[in-house]
Formats: C-alpha cells, structure tokens, sequence
C-alpha cells in the first residue's frame, strides 16, 4: 500500500449496464478501507492495542507474544502467533557493531506489511505479466531491530501536554528536557530533567546553566544544573525536577535555553565539554493547562495528522545487550520506550472506574477520620471547648487601666473584637 491518502473518499455508482473493470473494484477496496483506518487513526491513535509484549527467554533470545497494533495510518497489525527468535536473527541486526564486553541497545520495532499471494494463470494473457497474476494480498507484518531513534516524532498521548528536547547524545548518555507545551499565566510547573544511560558503565557526573524567557525559577532567569551519579542509587536512568513559574503575560511564548559553552560532562575521569544547543518552550495563556490543550488540539488535530502521515514504526521493546565475541547477551528488556499504547474504550472505562472507586474510599477515610476526633456533638464540643474557669483580678485591672490612660503602661494583650479596653 504505498498510496497513505485516505481522503477525499470516492466510490462506485452501479447502474445496470455498467461495465466493471479491475480499477472499479479496487475503488470499491479503498474506500472502505481508508473509511476503517481514518476512524482508526483519528479516534483511537497510533499504538499497541493489546499483547504484543516482549519477553527475555533466556540470555539471548526473546519471545514477542501475540498481539494487537494500529500503526500511523491505521492499518491493523496482527500478530498472530508467539514469534521466538534470537536478537542477531532478527532483520537489522549487525554482527559487527561494538567490541567484546561493550554496552548497548537495540530497539525492537514492528511494522505494517502485505505481500501478493498466490500466483495464477491470467487467462486474458497481458503481455507484461508472462501470463501469470497474483491473486490475493497477504497482510501481515515486519519485525527488525534497529540502533537508530525515531526520525520523526512519535504518536503519542504524552505529545498534546508535553515536549522532549534532547539536550545530549553521547557517550552512552542521553540527557533530556521535558517541559509542559501549556502554562497558565503566573502558575507554577515544573521542568524535568532526564538522563538515562545507554552504554556508559563510569559514574558520571554534568553541569550546565539554563537561561529563561518569559518564565522563572525561583525568581531567577538563570539557574545552574547540576548532576552528580555518585549521590544517587545506582541505576540506568534518573530524574531531577526544576521548579518554573510562567510569566504573568498571555500570548508569549516561554523558553528554557541551555546557555553557550556552559555544558561539561565527566565520566571515568575524563571531560567532554561539546557544543550544546537545546530550547524548550510552552505556550503561555489565561487558559489553565487543561483547557488549553483541548482546545489547540480541537483546532489542529486534522492538520497535524494530515501534515505528518509518514512511515513510522512501532518500538515495541529497547532491549539493553552486552556484546560477547559473537553473541549478543540480553541485560534487561524495556517494554514500549517511547509509550506507544493506545488507551482504548475497554480500558479507558476500567481506569476511570478504578479511579471513581478510589475517590470514594477516600471520601469514606476522610469522614471515618472525623468521626475519629470524638463523637461529640457541634453543641457538646462547643460547650467543652468553652467550660473551665477564669478569675479576674479587677483591682489589679483598674490600676492597670490608669497607667495606660496616663501613659505609663502598655497593654500585654491586643483586641480583636470591638470594645473599649477602658470599660
């Protein structure tokens, strides 16, 4: 299917007397296949419907278990039976990339494919055809392993609130910005940082300043980053969050700028000082981020698809390796790297079930907490809140009363109700 345009939608008109041609039923295919995969790719999305999911089998081979997926242009992806191979059969694989003992990863990706089938004699005997045309097509699938990120941006739910900005790529190490696309005017947000390590086996350690627009931190428009690996748990990627505030201006655009020559990278004792350039940035409005990410996707949804409708896997697995002599040996398998799910009507409606269930246990423990403090009336507390007994010393207080009208004595006390302290 190398046409991905579903619309403007045309179909066949019959009358009696029409003559039918192979274009009159292919149209008659298209249409209801590009009615199907509009509704896929606009009302469900892109992503792993269901299964497909990536098991380690044993050091170095995975199993992909069946499953479901709906790709870029809502073609259906079905893979119907487990599929068990080891990582360097799989298509892509290169035996010579890294040395013995070296780190890395490959990415498993899943891609829509269908061939022709089942060739037969064409009794009408075109001549370029050698007398012979396939019958059918064959819809299936393409699986292949690959070291390269997405070329374009990813379909995902995470897109219409956020954005990703890669601020270094090397050295085993990715360090990355993620910011909100939407901030409201004067509310407060917060700017993550994230690293992960993607072959580096040193402790490592970076520092860098971040310049704003339109927006703080803490005040100020300019903070320092700093990260030191040796302060953390051990682990193969962290997170630091930077708190930000928008601007109290609607309209501007907000940006956090890696400053010039400010980055410097340590690992394993040695320094790496590259040229960084990396922006993020969101939109500021009066609209909290709620409203306004609905109403720009409202408005731009339709454009945005049509505009980026391109060839795009599905990265079903990242799956770290460790390179020994000729075989490839499995660390750890990390499930749809870039979150490519989608949240269908099934589980939507468990999810905002499980979530209403949740919000009435709460309701129930919050008021059972009340009720915990005493079992008292309003009135009762009311009256032990206000039992005791109180003596005054009126002799002292009149004398007292005197020298602070004369000006000799400050009263310890402060009224807040209405009245004369002289009465």
């Amino acid at each position: 299917m190398k046409n991905l345009k579903c619309f403007p939608f045309e179909r066949n008109r019959y009358f009696y007397g029409k003559l039918l041609s192979a274009d009159d039923f292919e149209t008659e295919q298209k249409y209801f296949n590009d009615k199907r995969r509009t509704v896929n790719r606009y009302l469900l999305g892109t992503g792993v419907v269901c299964g497909l999911h990536v098991v380690e089998v044993d050091d170095e081979t995975i199993s992909v278990e069946r499953g479901l997926a709906l790709d870029f242009s809502g073609r259906e992806i079905v893979v119907d039976e487990p599929v068990i191979r080891r990582i360097s059969q799989f298509e892509g694989y290169d035996d010579d990339s890294g040395t013995d003992g070296e780190s890395g990863y490959h990415y498993l990706c899943l891609e829509y494919r269908e061939e022709a089938a089942e060739l037969m004699h064409n009794v009408a005997g075109s001549p370029d055809s050698n007398n012979g045309e396939f019958n059918k097509y064959m819809e299936g699938y393409r699986l292949f392993v690959t070291q390269q990120e997405p070329e374009h941006e990813i379909f995902t739910p995470d897109r219409l609130y956020q954005e990703s900005c890669v601020v270094y790529d090397g050295e085993g190490v990715r360090i990355s910005h993620v910011s909100p696309r939407y901030l409201e005017a004067g509310a407060d947000a917060v700017l993550q940082v994230e690293i992960e390590k993607t072959g580096q086996q040193q402790v490592i350690s970076f520092d860098y300043d971040l310049e704003f627009s339109s927006m703080t931190s803490m005040d100020e428009t300019k903070v320092h980053i700093h990260f030191d690996e040796s302060e953390y748990p051990k682990s193969q990627s962290y997170r630091m969050e930077v708190p930000v505030r928008a601007a109290y201006v609607n309209g501007v655009e907000a940006q956090a700028a890696v400053v010039s020559d400010s980055f410097l990278l340590k690992a394993g004792g040695r320094e790496y000082d590259p040229a960084v350039h990396a922006v993020s940035s969101g939109f500021v409005s009066s609209l909290d981020s709620y409203e306004a990410m609905q109403e720009e996707y409202y408005r731009g949804a339709m454009d945005y698809i049509v505009n980026h409708t391109f060839q795009q896997s599905i990265y079903l697995a990242k799956i770290y390796v460790v390179k020994a002599g000729t075989a490839c040996m499995i660390d750890r398998v990390e499930q749809l790297p870039f979150s490519q799910r989608i949240l269908h009507m099934e589980i939507s409606a468990a999810l905002i079930e499980k979530l209403a269930d949740d919000v009435q246990k709460l309701k129930a423990l919050e008021k059972s907490g009340d009720n915990a403090k005493g079992d008292a009336s309003p009135r009762e507390k009311s009256m032990e809140i206000a039992s005791g007994e109180v003596v005054f010393d009126l002799a002292d207080a009149k004398s007292r009363t005197d020298a602070a009208l004369r000006g000799d004595y400050a009263w310890p006390w402060f009224f807040t109700g209405v009245g004369d302290p002289r009465v």
